[in-house]
């Protein structure tokens, strides 16, 4: 338990990327909130997501971002006094989240970020943490989509009025998505802030820098912030509509989900694995649910969205360092997000992996090797999967279809590409397009195991 100094928010993330400061957060004496450790500004200052917005706070002791506390307000108007206190798991349990996970992941991206050794775990331990993780998410994790068709059915829903903090959240996961139905394409600038959404940058695996221009859309909160904005505001509403307990009522008996019946997700990610495209997907609601119905279904849907965020994060950890590499392969750089994209059938999801596998000769220098692998399934095209390499200025793309007729129309629009990668400066290695899934790297032995069965 720490006391703690309210500072003016500056809404730094928001501001850099163009969109507008929220109105700052109303507290009063007897408050006590749920709160998240966003971020790290310096030092001793930090950012809390609440409920209400963000809030910048001083304290003497350290936090760890990722981690849940309780804001409680003390003392009166004229001088109140904040206290933050960390929940412990079992209230995080009671609260629906993953045990421990807010914290272990902020241990995992702190171990990501560059800075002395000794400052964070070793990689063997780093990899402990991961499993534990994995354990929980792999069996939680779902599909983006599934969650932005149930949000899209329930704003639209004519019997259950949604409460504005849980539309300002949908908006907010609105926001994340490429529009794909505008007459502007997609170019290497979106790419870069679906990088950014991501949280991948903004967790050191990278030091990309939020796009800028005025061509360009402003760039919400990344995914794992709004997700948890939108949980928490599932929450409160559930919370709402269940109402205070009964006096001499009998405790209602929690029944277990039955886990046959829960449609399967997207396959889990792991590191060097095939990239999964999700399509878009049709509502899921259950028929006349009421508002606590509504509210649960969607909250078990942003859960399992959350839990697949970590999963991705774990993904795009760097393996674990070669004693005897050269200096510029010791520390090898991968990249693995989700990018929700807007389309006119719905939100489809691609996936993309970045990754930096080392350096090669050629001729006099020594380049590093990029590869880049996108997969997508809109209509009416399909699943496709792309990987690219890139060394140097030579760039080698291969094309899988998983339709036949999609695989010939890519295959005759080859020219087309290899033209495109003239006008950027780019000499056109090999370009090839077949049908069918790409052969995938098989996950870690033992990686992803069902205990259940």
């Amino acid at each position: 338990m720490s006391s703690v100094t309210l500072l003016p928010s500056t809404n730094t993330s928001a501001n850099t990327a163009g969109v507008p400061a929220a109105p700052p957060v109303q507290l009063a004496p007897g408050d006590v909130i749920d709160a998240l450790v966003l971020s790290l500004i310096k030092d001793t200052t930090f950012r809390l997501q609440l409920p209400g917005g963000t809030l910048d706070v001083q304290t003497g002791k350290p936090l760890v971002p990722g981690t849940r506390v309780e804001l409680a307000v003390k003392g009166t108007v004229a001088e109140p006094e904040i206290v933050l206190t960390p929940l412990p798991d079992a209230k995080s349990l009671r609260s629906g989240a993953a045990p421990s996970a807010a914290p272990i992941a902020a241990r995992i991206e702190a171990q990501a970020r560059p800075a002395q050794a000794s400052q964070f775990p070793a990689a063997d331990a780093v990899g402990q943490i991961a499993a534990t993780i994995v354990r929980d998410a792999a069996t939680r994790q779902g599909g983006m989509a599934q969650l932005y068709a149930d949000l899209a059915a329930s704003v639209a829903q004519p019997k259950v009025t949604v409460p504005p903090q849980v539309l300002a959240a949908a908006r907010q996961l609105f926001a994340l998505r490429l529009d794909t139905t505008s007459p502007v394409p997609v170019d290497s600038e979106d790419i870069k802030a679906a990088l950014v959404r991501s949280g991948l940058a903004h967790a050191g695996l990278t030091n990309v820098s939020p796009p800028s221009g005025p061509a360009r859309a402003a760039v919400p909160l990344d995914a794992r912030a709004v997700l948890l904005s939108l949980r928490e505001a599932l929450k409160n509403w559930e919370t709402a509509e269940r109402g205070p307990p009964q006096a001499n009522a009998t405790p209602a008996t929690a029944t277990p989900p039955a886990v046959a019946s829960k449609p399967a997700g997207p396959a889990l990610p792991y590191p060097n694995g095939p990239t999964v495209p999700q399509a878009a997907a049709g509502p899921s609601l259950p028929t006349n649910a009421t508002a606590r119905e509504l509210a649960l279904h969607l909250l078990d849907k942003t859960d399992s969205a959350i839990a697949r965020e970590m999963l991705l994060k774990i993904a795009s950890l760097p393996d674990r360092a070669d004693p005897n590499a050269r200096p510029a392969d010791a520390n090898p750089t991968r990249m693995t997000f989700d990018i929700p994209m807007a389309t006119p059938h719905g939100t489809a999801v691609a996936q993309i992996r970045i990754e930096r596998d080392g350096a090669q000769r050629e001729g006099d220098r020594v380049e590093p090797i990029w590869r880049a692998n996108f997969s997508v399934d809109i209509e009416p095209i399909g699943a496709v999967h792309v990987r690219i390499a890139l060394m140097g200025g030579k760039a080698t793309v291969t094309l899988n279809a998983e339709r036949t007729e999609s695989a010939e129309s890519l295959a005759a629009g080859l020219p087309l590409l290899e033209a495109g990668l003239r006008n950027a400066d780019l000499e056109p290695g090999a370009l090839t397009c077949q049908a069918g899934q790409p052969p995938a790297a098989s996950a870690e032995h033992g990686l992803y195991v069902d205990h259940a069965t």
